[in-house]
């Protein structure tokens, strides 16, 4: 059986592993979101976040949040046109 030391070093060579490879991929995140800039994507997807932001019911978005902060189950009263629910907003 390892010892705490050996279990703590193996533990924090784990963490020190993560921590390189989430820095790397955001780098590369970095990269390609700067390459999309220099083509000029950001205005659709910009639009797209917006209509995604818009798409659905607020009032429930809201009551999720409201749900969080007051550590209770969110009481959701549905989609306002049920159909929305299928015509997601696409990148144009």
């Amino acid at each position: 059986m390892k010892s705490f030391t050996a279990t703590k070093r193996a533990t924090i060579r784990q963490t020190q592993s993560v921590m390189v490879n989430t820095l790397f991929v955001f780098s590369i995140l970095m990269l390609l979101s700067l390459s999309a800039y220099a083509r000029g994507a950001p205005e659709s997807f910009a639009d797209l976040a917006e209509e995604l932001h818009l798409h659905g019911d607020t009032e429930d978005r809201m009551e999720s949040r409201r749900a969080f902060a007051e550590k209770r189950k969110p009481n959701f009263k549905g989609w306002l046109k049920p159909e929305d629910r299928y015509n997601m907003p696409k990148l144009k």
